[in-house]
């Protein structure tokens, strides 16, 4: 294990123990329950029931628990079904592969480092576009532009593997029908801002959106405001790492709207109100904790 990945180990560990007391929840949960899903036999997914949409979700070999978990619970609850996408960052091993194929048989697996070569017709229209997207140290790109040119399908969902879904999302389902529906993201607790080159953050509102649920209308992503965007972008400045594709979805896409936040959150409990709870890095902990207690018995 790397000395950093075993860094966020211990801090996750620590949080599980003194901020949470369940440290030994977690410890049973992160390294016994959560892992059975690898080893399941049969699929967790179902059939797209849809042929107008497409669901995106870039994943890494080291969130493959999470990503099987997060996936499961999504196909139990909902039922609206579009084309699933899973896009490999480069890291995902054969075995990964195979558990994939066997539990998500629907899906289809996209290579990441293959996009610029497969692409470079469509994206020779959007240098800049191309340009950041081969810029290793903004990875996040992969999730903000590889989906849009991934997929044909008029109508997208790109949500992150660090989801749980508890309810069915029925207004999420309903935009499907739509034709002229907003487009939706999830909102942060805080903004979370990108910094340009003039020294300028972007505006509040902007970075109030997160990217863990992105839905929109293929028309409603504005590539002309995504190269105005990266333009802007200042590449030197090492805070816009961790947040330049959720801006740069809040600032290229037509008609946003945030979801409810008693419905849709980050932070606080898991309630009879809770379709999605994202688990974002500083709270992994409590995808074992709290939510895969609540979804063992309805998955496995």
């Amino acid at each position: 294990m790397r000395i950093k990945q075993l860094k966020l180990e211990f801090f996750y560990l620590r949080k599980a123990f003194f901020e949470y007391h369940r440290g030994f929840s977690y410890l049973r949960n992160r390294y016994g329950t959560a892992k059975k899903v690898l080893s399941w036999q049969t699929p967790l997914d179902h059939a797209p029931t849809r042929d107008d949409v497409s669901v995106h979700v870039l994943t890494c070999h080291r969130d493959m628990v999470m990503l099987c978990w997060s996936l499961a619970s999504y196909y139990r609850v909902g039922k609206v079904f579009g084309e699933l996408f899973i896009h490999n960052d480069g890291s995902l091993t054969g075995e990964d592969e195979a558990i994939i194929h066997r539990l998500f048989p629907h899906a289809q697996l996209v290579d990441t480092r293959a996009f610029l070569d497969d692409y470079k017709e469509e994206l020779a229209i959007y240098p800049l576009a191309r340009e950041w997207r081969a810029k290793p140290k903004f990875f996040l790109l992969k999730k903000l532009i590889d989906q849009y040119f991934v997929s044909q399908k008029p109508l997208r969902l790109v949500i992150d593997s660090d989801l749980l879904w508890f309810v069915h999302p029925t207004d999420l389902e309903k935009m499907f029908e739509s034709w002229q529906m907003p487009s939706l993201m999830i909102q942060n607790n805080m903004p979370a801002p990108v910094f340009f080159k003039d020294g300028a953050a972007i505006d509040e509102r902007t970075a109030s959106f997160n990217s863990g649920i992105v839905l929109y209308h293929r028309d409603s992503f504005n590539l002309d405001r995504l190269t105005e965007y990266l333009s802007r972008v200042d590449e030197a400045d090492n805070r816009n790492v961790h947040f330049i594709e959720q801006a740069g979805f809040a600032y290229c896409l037509d008609k946003l709207s945030a979801l409810p936040l008693e419905q849709y959150h980050i932070k606080g409990e898991v309630t009879s109100q809770t379709i999605v709870k994202h688990y974002t890095s500083p709270r992994r902990p409590l995808i074992y904790i709290e939510g895969i207690p609540r979804l063992h018995k309805f998955i496995l």
